[in-house]
């Protein structure tokens, strides 16, 4: 059956440049599917971390960290096995944690009057948009990409313009942080991508397990950039503010803490 074959292994068109079944027989492309590892530590501790965010501001915060375990979680199987349904739920699950991003922290201001007044239906708006982007998928992949960039860039525009009224240093740090790692994964994918041949020759041939870890990073760092945008509109009495775990350190891993909870 043809629906069958797209679960083979090898039967994705999309072949990185680590030489498969190099360092395994079981794993296509080894270091590709361990890099992913980050992703379900990082964001696992995130919702710890998060926990007075999540109770106090929104429990939206736990929808988008477990969604980007997801994305590890899809990342490694389809670089495990090459196969096209592990490419589609890859990138289906990058399409999820925008959508999800886009619907929980675009701020009120910029929503039209019946998202204003009601965010759950943006939500809901989303959710039949990520259902109807998953059904299409399958039937033509090319629309996850339309969908990736028709939401990646209105959320990098809103959180420019929200930024311009911020003026609290640690959350520009982590802005420039971001987008640093940003530049650096681009450069990384791009160069694993359209340089194989170069980077096989120096026998390094793993510029995309490196883009893993680097978008990883800008990924959480631009989430709780977002939260703590979101938390200064929404909830500004509860005085929300960046800070990094473990305390001790003075840096670290960053989230935000609620200073003043509600009284039970």
């Amino acid at each position: 059956m043809p629906v069958l074959q797209d679960f083979l292994p090898g039967s994705s068109d999309v072949d990185w440049c680590e030489t498969n079944y190099a360092h395994s027989k079981y794993l296509a492309e080894y270091y590709n599917t361990i890099s992913n590892a980050g992703f379900l530590v990082l964001p696992a501790l995130a919702i710890y971390l998060f926990r007075s965010y999540s109770k106090h501001v929104t429990s939206g915060i736990d929808v988008i960290l477990i969604l980007l375990i997801v994305v590890g979680l899809g990342s490694a199987y389809f670089h495990g096995t090459l196969s096209f349904v592990g490419q589609l739920i890859d990138e289906l699950a990058i399409a999820w944690v925008l959508l999800a991003s886009f619907a929980i922290w675009t701020p009120k201001h910029m929503l039209p009057e019946l998202f204003r007044r009601d965010r759950r239906k943006l939500v809901q708006a989303m959710v039949v948009v990520g259902l109807l982007t998953t059904l299409l998928a399958f039937i033509k992949p090319i629309v996850n990409s339309f969908v990736l960039l028709s939401i990646s860039i209105p959320i990098a525009v809103i959180l420019c313009i929200e930024m311009q009224r911020c003026r609290d240093r640690r959350a520009w740090r982590l802005l420039w942080t971001s987008l640093f790692l940003l530049v650096m994964a681009l450069a990384a994918w791009l160069s694993d991508k359209f340089c194989c041949s170069l980077w096989q020759s120096l026998g390094f041939p793993y510029l995309h397990s490196i883009w893993h870890l680097l978008i990883l990073g800008c990924s959480y760092l631009a989430s709780v950039l977002c939260a703590y945008l979101h938390a200064l509109q929404e909830t500004p009495h509860l005085k929300p503010c960046i800070v990094f775990w473990p305390s001790w350190l003075g840096s670290g891993v960053p989230y935000v803490q609620i200073v003043e909870s509600i009284a039970p």
